[in-house]
């Protein structure tokens, strides 16, 4: 069966933003990756987060041609249009957009079923919309009505293909993202099973399908059943217990979010008044905190040993060494880096979602050409070193980013356990509340351990 294949400029345009990608996010990992078949028909659902870099990520993670659904308004731009169309897109028509257009989206549907009967990888995000949310937001029913209607078609082996886009700051440059591949649901079996329980009509089964696919997408994402509870994540990434993790994981920071917000989750289901309670005492303690001037992390029981006190002032004198040639560095780069955020920011909306999009296309041909100017200086100011100082630039500027983000914790945990040290009464009551803290947390994550499987 012949498959859509994308042209040469559809492989070149894939190439070039997969290495833009892998740039931007120089941390992905993937898991259940083998879940995607190499062939055949397969519908991947994913959540979506990130603007245009999601189907980038996807593709990469699929390993093979994607045919995805955008928004139809992108594919009437200038320049995104033509390349949407060259990696075979199929628009979509969102009642958000142009509520005329929304007559069109049967045909959309028809062209993924077609796609999907000839044998394709279809990609689809079925929240039909990008968003910030820590949180898979309400599945719509087209992904199911096509994956149902391109069984009935012939697509027999159809596999639905649950994708977990999981990023630490999707904003943010040389930030991480881990993708969680789900279990291939095989929807001709799927059907199989609700037919001879007795169901017929097609509504109820797409219900039924959207409602499965929603759940699966959960599972396979850092998902907060109620999205209240984000600020609170944040409070219990500084004060859990260790989580188990493979010690090779690029990622394990993300891992463990996703065991939390499980957690979360479970006791909020489970015991809500708990989850109330301990939430009031931990955001206590976080102001009582903030109140001395202290930080979390240096209110424990290690926080005031004399190995972290001195490893925290260290660290903060070789920040202090590093100062003056990473100011230099940064001087070069200060211009192009707010050209760069300023013409990008004109183009982002309003939230997250396409901040790393917008930074990339601006930034590529912005640093390249700031990169380019500054090697025609050094040429005629030091001619022996302006070819390996141009080619340096690049990896001391991405080296002084990390240093500027990597700043306000060595001097902060520095001044808070300065100030520990200095009011030790003060302190000795918020060190016996951690303590406490630690215990009841401790007890927590036995008791939510105890209820998943062996494996986990």
């Amino acid at each position: 069966m012949q498959t859509h294949q994308p042209g040469l400029g559809g492989q070149f345009v894939r190439r070039l933003g997969r290495l833009a990608v892998r740039f931007y996010y120089p941390r992905i990992e993937f898991t259940g990756r083998d879940h995607i078949p190499d062939k055949g028909s397969v519908l991947v659902c994913a959540n979506h987060a990130n603007s245009l870099l999601d189907p980038v990520l996807v593709g990469m993670t699929a390993r093979r041609p994607v045919r995805f659904f955008a928004k139809a308004p992108l594919f009437k731009t200038p320049v995104l249009g033509p390349l949407m169309e060259a990696l075979g897109m199929i628009p979509a028509f969102r009642g958000q957009d142009d509520r005329r257009q929304v007559k069109n989206n049967q045909q959309s549907l028809d062209k993924g079923v077609n796609a999907l009967v000839q044998g394709d990888a279809v990609g689809i995000f079925p929240e039909g919309k990008s968003h910030d949310y820590l949180r898979v937001e309400m599945v719509r029913g087209g992904a199911a009505r096509m994956a149902l209607a391109a069984v009935r078609q012939g697509a027999e082996q159809l596999q639905l293909v649950p994708l977990g886009l999981n990023y630490r700051w999707k904003e943010r440059f040389r930030s991480s993202v881990w993708i969680q591949v789900g279990t291939p649901l095989s929807v001709a079996s799927w059907l199989a099973e609700r037919q001879a329980a007795g169901e017929e009509d097609p509504r109820r089964l797409a219900r039924q399908l959207t409602e499965e696919l929603q759940t699966r997408m959960q599972q396979v994402t850092i998902h907060l059943a109620e999205p209240e509870w984000s600020d609170w994540l944040e409070d219990l990434e500084a004060l859990a217990p260790p989580v188990r993790i493979d010690p090779a994981s690029k990622v394990p920071f993300l891992y463990r979010r996703k065991r939390i917000a499980e957690a979360i989750n479970y006791f909020a289901a489970a015991d809500r008044s708990l989850v109330e309670q301990l939430s009031a005492r931990i955001k206590n303690f976080r102001e009582r905190a903030a109140g001395l001037g202290l930080r979390m992390a240096t209110i424990a029981p290690q926080g005031h040993s004399v190995t972290a006190a001195l490893v925290t002032f260290l660290l903060a004198l070789a920040g202090v060494v590093a100062l003056v040639p990473v100011l230099a560095v940064t001087l070069f780069h200060l211009l192009p880096f707010f050209l760069v955020r300023s013409i990008a920011a004109r183009f982002t909306r309003i939230g997250k979602t396409t901040v790393s999009m917008y930074r990339l296309l601006v930034g590529i041909p912005g640093y390249l050409g700031w990169y380019l100017l500054g090697f025609s200086g050094l040429r005629y100011l030091w001619p022996a070193g302006a070819l390996p100082l141009t080619v340096a630039m690049p990896v001391l500027g991405i080296a002084s980013l990390h240093y500027w983000r990597a700043w306000p914790y060595w001097t902060g945990n520095t001044i808070s356990l300065l100030r520990w040290f200095s009011k030790r009464a003060a302190v000795r009551e918020l060190l016996v509340e951690r303590q406490e803290l630690d215990a009841q947390l401790a007890q927590l994550a036995e008791k939510f351990r105890a209820t998943q499987p062996a494996d986990q």
